[in-house]
């Protein structure tokens, strides 16, 4: 009962606080560029420099909320100067808090406790991901997971229209997310809505029946959890040599169920998403992995 308290404290933790003064809007992980934000989320604003200088555990670091999502944060050696983080996005959903099951299975797991439901990580997850197949009686063995920088190429981004359009689809985005919220609460990640109006909606901005019909259906589709991250790729790697690729929540969930290790491959911290570690703790309110 502890250990389920101590995980719902880290939950709370990882979610933007109310404001403190009447009438004050609570702040978002996109708003925070000082110790502020730090403050509300992690508390002594005191030992917040302190934080920021202390190095990372490697190769797993943390994991945060964020404005794309909740990230998991894969960290480069601790001697490293500087030390290099990349944030590996986990589910789009949380983003001015943990929500979505997949987080919280996360967070679990961080903890030792193992009840993630059987929707998100069910007892047979590895056997599945390998189809079910074993070379013997006794259960497979996770030996280690395997990350390295994706090869497969991201998506382009969505081309602009005209300059009318561009001057109201910020607006049009705006009340376009709030409708999602609030009447069908459906969560559309930084940056979907704005591009979704792009693709679906009329020269003014206006959507018909057909195409927030299609608006709806791709937010359902991108607050899910990512199938692939776009600048990484996870394997895991059996006892028996087999291989099979995963999604970064597998990936991590699974090395956490089975105390495999992160098997980092080269080129991660080039990556265009790489950052150095205390600029992330500057601005995300990580929860640190400790040895």
């Amino acid at each position: 009962m502890l250990r389920l308290a101590t995980c719902l404290a880290l939950a709370t933790a990882l979610r933007p606080s109310p404001a403190r003064r009447s009438g004050a809007a609570p702040r978002r992980a996109s708003d925070s560029s000082s110790l502020d934000f730090l403050e509300d989320n992690l508390g002594d604003a005191s030992s917040a420099a302190e934080e920021r200088a202390r190095p990372l555990m490697a190769p797993f670091g943390g994991v945060s909320v964020s404005p794309e999502g909740f990230v998991a944060i894969l960290a480069s050696p601790k001697d490293d100067s500087p030390q290099r983080a990349l944030p590996v996005l986990v589910h789009r959903a949380d983003v001015d808090g943990v929500v979505s099951p997949f987080a919280l299975g996360l967070l679990q797991l961080i903890q030792g406790i193992d009840v993630a439901t059987a929707a998100v990580l069910p007892p047979d997850a590895l056997e599945t991901c390998f189809d079910g197949a074993s070379d013997g009686a006794t259960p497979r063995t996770l030996r280690r997971v395997r990350v390295v920088a994706a090869t497969a190429p991201r998506p382009e981004p969505v081309p602009e229209r005209s300059a009318a359009f561009e001057d109201v689809v910020a607006e049009k985005a705006e009340k376009l997310r709030g409708a999602l919220s609030s009447g069908l609460g459906v969560a559309a990640p930084a940056g979907v809505a704005e591009d979704l109006l792009r693709v679906h909606a009329a020269d003014d901005g206006s959507l018909s029946r057909e195409g927030f019909a299609a608006v709806v259906a791709a937010c359902r589709e991108a607050a899910g959890p990512v199938s692939r991250d776009p600048y990484t790729a996870f394997q895991l790697v059996s006892d028996d040599g087999a291989t099979t690729d995963v999604s970064p929540f597998l990936g991590f969930a699974l090395a956490l169920r089975h105390k495999a290790p992160l098997d980092l491959g080269a080129g991660l911290f080039e990556s265009p998403a790489a950052r150095d570690a205390e600029e992330i703790l500057a601005t995300l309110p990580v929860k640190r992995l400790e040895e």
